[in-house]
């Protein structure tokens, strides 16, 4: 797995239209928590904006990101009340379409994503 550079998201973040998600306005103040969103927004409806990157890296980048998102959600909110680690399973889920997927990373960045930053 290869972490996606923080400047390739920085060219894409302005094209966000977040009039087409029902995102929470609590989530939108946090800095640290958006920056996140962003990151995973762009990974799932814009993916075709990461040409370079391949569709499986792309998936392993979206589940980093959410994974992320929960933690740093956690620490500001404290209780999951957005139900995001049911979100979370319905992602995992989506791996299951991918031949070449290698779930001991998937593994990984569930347990350990704070090795990844």
């Amino acid at each position: 797995m290869k972490i996606i550079n923080d400047n390739v998201f920085e060219r894409f973040v302005d094209l966000i239209d977040y009039d087409m998600f029902s995102i929470n306005k609590d989530l939108m103040k946090q800095p640290k928590i958006k920056t996140i969103l962003d990151k995973y927004i762009l990974l799932t409806y814009y993916s075709t904006y990461f040409r370079d990157e391949t569709k499986i890296n792309i998936y392993y980048n979206r589940v980093f990101y959410y994974s992320l998102l929960i933690q740093k959600y956690r620490e500001v909110f404290g209780v999951d009340d957005l139900n995001l680690e049911q979100e979370q399973l319905k992602l995992l889920e989506e791996g299951g379409q991918y031949e070449d997927i290698n779930w001991s990373i998937i593994e990984d960045i569930l347990h350990k994503e704070n090795e990844y930053r």
